[in-house]
């Protein structure tokens, strides 16, 4: 039941009921299908209920009406290009910088505690420290002279203890 005298009837089944005669020239084409004859009947009926459907309530000049009520509508202005993304990211960029912010924030205040302590510490220290007397820091040759003494081995003085 191939080539072009079927599928024109087939095409033609579907647009209008198909006549007797057309009828007679499908069971004429497969005659020995059983399966193609119950498909053709099945087809048949189903063009036959769709046809019975009533039509659908659209107005002749329904696309007429469309257009004219999308030009009726004036159109949105579009946001600039940079407003919708910022839109969109805008509450996580001020999120981070309240976050970037607040560790700014806390670093600076380490900081001065840090600086408050040493200079707590340094003041302690300087209150508690006695100051070396002023001939000794003015008499810096003899001091320099104590470095450049020659310093004795600690092996050296237990060997001579030993001896």
């Amino acid at each position: 039941m191939n080539g072009p005298n079927r599928d024109e009837l087939l095409a033609a089944g579907l647009k209008r009921p198909w006549t007797n005669e057309e009828e007679a020239q499908l069971a004429s084409l497969s005659p020995s299908d059983a399966e193609e004859k119950a498909r053709l009947q099945e087809e048949s009926n189903l063009n036959r209920l769709i046809r019975e459907l009533p039509s659908p309530a659209v107005s002749s000049n329904f696309t007429a009406q469309v257009l004219q009520a999308a030009t009726a509508q004036p159109p949105r202005p579009r946001p600039w290009g940079w407003a919708l993304p910022m839109r969109r990211w805008l509450p996580a960029t001020a999120g981070l910088a309240a976050i970037f912010l607040a560790g700014i924030f806390v670093q600076t205040q380490i900081q001065l505690a840090h600086r408050q302590n040493s200079a707590k510490q340094l003041a302690t220290f300087s209150q508690t420290a006695p100051m070396p007397a002023l001939e000794l820091l003015q008499d810096f040759d003899a001091i320099h002279n104590l470095s450049q003494a020659p310093r004795q081995n600690e092996d050296d003085r237990v060997l001579a203890a030993l001896q």
